[in-house]
């Protein structure tokens, strides 16, 4: 296995033990007010009316962001090394029928795109009562700022710095991973909105993407 799969496989087991992401706020959402970005009539009339959409905080791994972006790696334990925190934004819809808790697909927009995007994916997935939650790259969305650096999406793969590009998807995966291991901390923070305890099955998690996304 890569150097790199091996910190991924240490990073997961470390953040199953011991959770590190927490809901920093989560409102709903009716469909018809996400503008643009609103479900059309089809893939509305298998999604539930109200969806659900806050802002996480995930450990950021990545230093000196002004500079290189070094993602940073004890090589003795191969565990990626807690920097600051980052506040990805995220966006759950549910599907209209089925029963809580739901399976979750965990979806990645592309460069340049939105966690909204999900919409646009979501009518095959909640016609089969599955959820999905969508949430932002770096430089993406509500994380247009990454601790305390303004940037833009085009940050996010930045072809005169390889290595920062590899380390920023580095940190978007450390995200990825961030999530799939606490649903229940998304689940708690749902509850008093949906009045279900379970909302989002832990147990069945599924990812898809989009272009940089996948």
């Amino acid at each position: 296995a890569s150097r790199m799969s091996i910190e991924q496989v240490a990073l997961y087991k470390s953040l199953a033990a011991a959770p590190a992401l927490t809901v920093e706020k989560i409102e709903g959402k009716a469909l018809d007010s996400f503008g643009e970005f609103s479900p059309d009539d089809a893939t509305k009339a298998v999604l539930a009316p109200m969806a659900y959409q806050g802002i996480l905080n995930t450990p950021l791994f990545q230093a000196d962001l002004d500079n290189l972006g070094a993602f940073v790696v004890d090589h003795a334990t191969h565990l990626p090394q807690k920097q600051s925190v980052t506040k990805p934004g995220f966006l759950v819809a549910l599907p209209k029928d089925g029963q809580a808790p739901f399976p979750v697909v965990l979806f990645q927009h592309g460069g340049g795109r939105y966690k909204q995007d999900l919409f646009t994916i979501a009518k095959p997935y909640a016609g089969a009562g599955i959820a999905i939650l969508g949430m932002d790259l770096p430089y993406h969305g509500d994380r247009s700022k990454i601790s305390g650096k303004n940037g833009s999406d085009q940050d996010m793969a930045d072809f005169d710095h390889p290595l920062l590009t590899r380390d920023n998807f580095r940190q978007a995966s450390s995200d990825h991973i961030a999530v799939i291991t606490v649903i229940d901390v998304i689940n708690a923070a749902l509850k008093p909105l949906t009045g279900v305890d379970e909302t989002l099955d832990g147990t069945r998690v599924f990812f898809t993407g989009h272009s940089m996304g996948s």
